[in-house]
């Protein structure tokens, strides 16, 4: 991550500061001119992430589908509660039910339903994070 250094722009302001006192006109060609230029970086370990994944639920109707799948929720939210992290920082991004479709010799079937919730999750403490259990 980038990050100007504010040293830089001290330095800057003192070298303007230590120019003589002689007012100088801003078209006099002989007047005295500082140029800068600066560039920093500063490398911090990160201090959040988020994880970002989908619970995918295929069933032969929508509602089987729709309950499987708040379900496998519900696990996760338990889960997310076990590791001590806020309900607050799990999120639903996006949830679709449709219905897959089979097409053949020109007719069309409905075959399944299939839930979609993508969700993330907002770990302030990293470390929590690397648990795979």
């Amino acid at each position: 991550m980038k990050v100007y250094d504010q040293s830089l722009m001290l330095l800057s302001c003192l070298a303007l500061l230590s120019c003589s006192g002689k007012s100088h006109g801003i078209g006099d060609s002989d007047s005295p001119k500082i140029f800068t230029t600066g560039q920093a970086e500063r490398r911090v370990e990160p201090n959040m992430a988020k994880v970002t994944f989908a619970i995918l639920t295929r069933a032969q109707n929508a509602e089987k589908a729709r309950s499987e799948n708040a379900s496998k929720v519900s696990v996760l939210i338990k889960k997310v509660k076990e590791m001590k992290i806020p309900e607050s920082d799990l999120e639903s991004l996006d949830y679709r039910i449709r219905e897959i479709i089979n097409y053949q010799n020109g007719t069309q079937r409905i075959e399944a339903y299939e839930v979609n919730n993508r969700m993330q999750i907002k770990l302030l403490d990293v470390k929590k994070g690397r648990s795979t259990d």
